[in-house]
This record gives C-alpha cells, structure tokens and sequence, in this order.
C-alpha cells in the first residue's frame, strides 16, 4: 500500500465517521495528514541530539557507556570522557562562584531583613506557620563557619 491510497482511505474514514455523528449527514471536517518532511524530521533528530548530549544519561544513550574519564589541570580545566564508540566529550569545570561577595553586601542584607520583616506581618491562619516559615528563612539566610581539619598522609 503506497502513500497515496493511505490518504485517500483516512479522507474517506474521515468522511465516513463525520456523516456518522453530522445530524445532517453531510462532511463538516475532513484533515489530511501528510508524511513529515525530511528537513523536519533531520531538524527534530538534531534537536533531540544536542538536548542529549547536554546529560551524561542522554550521552550513554547515543554513544554508549563511558570508557575512561580524565581531569584535565592544565590551564584548560576541564573533564574529558570517552565513550565506547570513541566519541570525546570534554567538559570545562565552572568558575567558583560569587556568592559569597554577594551575600555580604549591605543591599542584600537589607533585602534579607525586609523579606524577615513581611514574613513577620503576615497573618497566617494556621498556628505555627509563621514561626516555621521565620526559623526556615532565618536558617537559609544565616552565616556558618565549618572548620574541617585535614591530616595528609598521617593517621
């Protein structure tokens, strides 16, 4: 069966069902599905592609499981993967974040404070919720200093 005589029965079972339910038994809505383009298909398998390729489970699903896997330290900074079929995928690692110039700054402490400050005016309805939602923003803005001391090469 080629691809004309399909269109031509799916027009006609379109006909058919839309006298069916038409109470005046005339054609109200006929649609012709056509084949996809090749362009369009070759355009979505690109997309499908490189949205894949973005995730080290989408990376496995095209080209395999990983074979060797490298730290780059030299000025690149980067990680190196090779996967079965030998596809090479190098990663570079990301700065170090900001955050921390950020958070001391007095514009973001002032921003803390008024958010403390409309959490505190609302009026909740249920007892305890506005206690649970200050102690949550109070423990997400708060500062800590962790001391971790590391013995290299004793016990």
């Amino acid at each position: 069966m080629n691809l004309k005589s399909i269109l031509i029965l799916t027009v006609s079972a379109a006909a058919f069902c839309a006298t069916a339910f038409s109470p005046t038994g005339r054609v109200t809505k006929a649609t012709v599905h056509a084949a996809p383009s090749v362009d369009f298909l070759l355009a979505h398998l690109a997309r499908q592609y490189s949205n894949d390729m973005r995730s080290v489970t989408g990376r496995v699903k095209w080209h395999g499981k990983p074979v060797r896997q490298e730290i780059d330290t030299t000025n690149r900074m980067c990680k190196i993967e090779r996967y079965a079929d030998g596809t090479v995928h190098v990663e570079p690692f990301a700065p170090p974040s900001r955050l921390h110039v950020m958070t001391n700054s007095p514009a973001w402490k002032k921003k803390a404070a008024a958010l403390r400050a409309a959490i505190e005016a609302r009026r909740n309805v249920l007892p305890g919720l506005k206690d649970a939602q200050l102690k949550a923003h109070d423990a997400k803005h708060s500062e800590s200093n962790v001391t971790v001391n590391i013995n290299i090469g004793g016990k």
